[in-house]
């Protein structure tokens, strides 16, 4: 069957492959390509609301589901886009990276063992993808899976050398799994991540530094607001993340709630802040 540019186009959009089999409805072509310049505008809503009238026209027609759910993902209706993925995948469950969007959809909804069953199923179908996949480790850790885990950073340091996140996220995997004797032992190594404050966050958890080093360093050489911001998530994150190491959930709670909430970024790891006060939040709630 000859490919449309439509669905060419909507390959080049979305970053996932074709779809092989579709039925390919020219009334949703029209649709679509209508949504589409919705979209180049800037007019999310109303783009929706066109790919809506898209699936509604004729519901066999895939590249309604997965161009709709891209559109329910750039407006953060996770829910909604996961829903989308997986019914274009029942279609067709040769497009990997559509396993890899569920997978990150699926950590940003706090489901973590349905996020690593989905990056499990990308990294079946694209294997020499796993060195590099430290989203499936955070998947890992969040699920409760530390001994993974912290395998899956072991993989990813063979491609990152320096990178102090892939060191802490070993780190407090093997703190989980093991205990914090071994963690420190097992401490990968960083000589060289530039970002500030990535080494005074290497040197806490290695037990040389304190927290009040790491938030003073994300201060120095007096940054834009913007770059303060980010430097200030970056902390309070890993100071978070230490400090649940520690076993000291109320000060962690604190600093994960600061990133989440007062320094939050946009981005994976602004979403694995978000995700781990949303863990806090319904812990509350089961104890009411």
């Amino acid at each position: 069957m000859k490919t449309s540019s439509f669905i060419l186009l909507l390959s080049l959009l979305t970053g996932i492959p074709l779809v092989a089999q579709v039925v390919e409805d020219p009334k949703v072509t029209d649709i679509l390509q209508r949504a589409d310049e919705k979209l180049k505008a800037g007019d999310v809503k109303q783009a929706i609301k066109l790919a809506e009238e898209a699936v509604q026209a004729e519901d066999k027609d895939l590249r309604g589901h997965y161009f709709r759910g891209r559109l329910f993902e750039l407006d953060k209706q996770y829910a909604k886009a996961l829903a989308d993925y997986q019914l274009v995948l029942k279609g067709d469950s040769r497009a990997a990276p559509l396993y890899q969007r569920c997978g990150e959809i699926n950590f940003r909804l706090g489901n973590f063992k349905e996020s690593v069953a989905d990056f499990d199923a990308f990294l079946e179908r694209v294997p020499e993808q796993k060195p590099y996949h430290w989203q499936r480790g955070i998947s890992l850790y969040y699920a409760g899976m530390y001994e993974e885990g912290a395998k899956q950073f072991e993989e990813h340091r063979k491609v990152n050398a320096e990178d102090v996140e892939n060191a802490v996220f070993h780190y407090i995997c093997v703190v989980k799994a093991k205990s914090k004797a071994t963690a420190l032992k097992e401490f990968i190594p960083i000589r060289a991540d530039s970002r500030v404050p990535m080494m005074q966050i290497h040197a806490l958890y290695a037990g040389e530094g304190g927290v009040g080093e790491v938030l003073s360093a994300a201060r120095v050489g007096n940054p834009g607001p913007a770059e303060l911001k980010n430097r200030l998530f970056y902390a309070n994150l890993y100071i978070g993340l230490w400090y649940e190491a520690e076993g000291k959930e109320k000060e962690a709670r604190e600093h994960i709630f600061k990133a989440a909430g007062e320094y939050g970024v946009e981005g994976y790891m602004g979403d694995v802040a978000r995700a781990h006060a949303e863990v806090f939040r319904k812990k509350d709630a089961g104890k009411k």
